[in-house]
């Protein structure tokens, strides 16, 4: 296998990692709604009262390792792109403030699960990961455009 290949195979495999990043961050995500919404259908569905409450503790135990999950993929996605582009260009630094936006959020979030009773830390926690959200959706418009 020859350099150009390699470049070529690594580009092609961080770009994979950025939209795994995408599809993993759909499930902490998902437990914002999951929580409004269950208890209604539990409560209007009988039936379904079982499996919403598995989904729901199924999701909050999953909420915090596949955030840290995400942190390396992403990680891993940029440092991959990173080498084979050979430069440090607008769309990498604005990927970059995202995942920085994101570990804040994610440490605020894990200090938050420690302590409860503050409940300011869930919203900063939520604020900031909206931040990256958004911050991520311009990297992603700006990549795809830019290409």
């Amino acid at each position: 296998m020859n350099v150009a290949m390699v470049l070529l195979l690594a580009e092609e495999i961080g770009e994979l990692l950025g939209w795994v990043a995408v599809a993993l961050a759909a499930v902490p995500l998902a437990l914002y709604p999951a929580k409004k919404l269950l208890p209604a259908v539990m409560r209007s569905r009988k039936d379904l009262k079982k499996v919403s409450r598995s989904l729901l503790t199924s999701l909050k135990k999953l909420h915090m390792p596949i955030g840290i999950a995400i942190f390396f993929v992403v990680a891993g996605h940029g440092a991959l792109l990173f080498w084979t582009a050979g430069e440090f260009g607008m769309v990498e630094w604005i990927g970059t403030v995202a995942l920085l936006v994101a570990v804040i959020g994610g440490f605020v979030g894990s200090s938050y699960a420690k302590k409860r009773k503050v409940k300011s830390l869930r919203a900063i926690h939520l604020g900031l990961l909206a931040i990256a959200i958004m911050i991520s959706c311009v990297h992603i418009l700006l990549a795809w455009f830019l290409e």
